[in-house]
């Protein structure tokens, strides 16, 4: 399929990019463009299905939104741009026949073209040149300003987990009796206050064998057709407005990544098995989200297949049966490329696994997605579906969720470490 995907200067005076893409998806697309111009995927997304099919990818972090339109093929771009006759400073080629050839024993002169036009036409080939190295060397400069910011987020909240793992140690014996109190009030008050509308379900700790591969791994095991870029074109950037994802005058508590640091810290600090971690975790997603739905799916043994792990919702218990291909699908795709996403509307995406809502009789609508992974090894995903009250997940609570993948992530990563010790 061939996409034209449009790129945003992240600098205002910068330069707009807009490709042409030959891709299996959308996704592919997207990514292959960003490598193109020196930027890495953002790790957090929004994404708006307009009415002409057109997709809108707003970067939860930046606001910068990139248009993805599928477009129909065009035998010229695919084979190369159409050279433009002026710009060629090469004679033209004589138009020689046998007759001219038997009357005169040599060809016609060619037409030569004014030197003038040439030296403008050169010029101006020249000026665009200097202006696209001058443009990318800005991109470049820009996705390196990127890459050390995410390392000083990186480094920051290394430190951080070192120092909370510190107080842990400190406090074990303590925090255990504090945790067996808890888990005994919480288990009572969540029977008395669950909806009677939500239902739970989860595999038990015996079914919970959790598989993992790393991001190369699965992509020599499942090799899919390389994008190719077609064709390219820069120009300086304008204002485009951001795409409003959910409802305007939608709110989210300003305190919510703040709560669900602080809470999350439970699974590490507490003296939690693997079925006990996942299932608080998913009722967090669930709660702070304000989702109908959700679950939690990891990879097999084998890394090839997604099963769920737990579940929350009116269909709960009926979807733990399923399995989703790793790398198809919204949460195969999550899952394989570690990117968060959230989608207004799923159904329009092309993207959507739609056989498990199908078969269930269950209505996706928007929905949620992070990636369950540590260290390039992917284990699984998380999703939420459907928000309360007819709105879009917004770009806060995907970055909420995102921290909560990556802290499950951490700790399926210390429970597999130390039963390798063991064994």
């Amino acid at each position: 399929m061939l996409y034209e995907v449009f790129i945003p200067s992240p600098d205002e005076d910068g330069f707009d990019v807009t490709l042409r893409v030959e891709a299996n998806n959308w996704t592919k697309a997207l990514k292959t463009g960003l490598d193109r111009v020196g930027e890495a995927m953002a790790r957090n997304v929004m994404c708006d299905i307009k009415s002409d099919n057109s997709i809108h990818v707003t970067d939860a972090t930046t606001r910068r939104v990139f248009v993805i339109r599928e477009i129909e093929a065009d035998a010229e771009a695919i084979e190369g741009a159409v050279k433009d006759p002026d710009l060629d400073d090469s004679p033209p080629k004589a138009t020689v026949t046998m007759e001219a050839l038997d009357r005169t024993g040599e060809s016609p002169a060619p037409k030569k073209v004014p030197q003038e036009l040439l030296d403008r036409k050169r010029a101006e080939a020249e000026a665009k040149a200097q202006q696209d190295a001058q443009a990318q060397q800005d991109a470049e400069a820009q996705a390196a300003r990127l890459r050390q910011a995410e390392e000083e987020a990186r480094r920051r909240e290394e430190a951080l987990r070192e120092e909370e793992a510190r107080k842990a140690r400190e406090a074990q014996q303590e925090a255990a009796r504090r945790e067996q109190e808890r888990q005994a009030q919480e288990a009572q008050q969540a029977q008395q206050a669950q909806p009677q509308s939500l239902e739970e379900h989860s595999a038990t700790s015996e079914n919970l064998e959790v598989g993992s591969a790393t991001f190369e791994a699965l992509k020599r095991d499942n090799p899919e057709e390389e994008p190719r870029v077609v064709s390219e074109e820069r120009a300086r950037t304008g204002e485009r407005p951001s795409v409003q994802i959910g409802r305007p005058d939608e709110k989210v508590s300003e305190f919510l990544i703040e709560d669900v640091f602080l809470e999350i810290q439970e699974i590490h600090e507490g003296q939690l098995n693997m079925e006990q971690a996942i299932n608080f975790v998913m009722d967090m997603v669930v709660d702070k989200l304000d989702a109908e739905s959700g679950s939690i799916l990891f990879a097999d043994v084998n890394g090839k297949e997604l099963y769920f792990a737990t579940a929350r919702g009116p269909k709960a218990k009926e979807v733990m049966s399923f399995r989703v291909p790793m790398g198809q699908g919204l949460v195969g795709f999550c899952s394989r490329e570690g990117v968060s996403l959230a989608i207004g509307d799923a159904q329009e995406d092309p993207r959507f696994y739609e056989e498990i809502s199908k078969s269930l009789g269950y209505e996706t609508r928007s929905l949620a997605c992070v990636p369950v992974q540590h260290e390039g090894r992917v284990y699984g995903a998380i999703e939420a579906i459907n928000k309360r009250g007819g709105s879009s997940f917004t770009g806060q609570e995907l970055n909420a969720m995102a921290y909560m993948g990556r802290q499950l992530a951490l700790f399926v990563h210390d429970v597999i470490m130390a039963q390798k010790k063991l064994d």
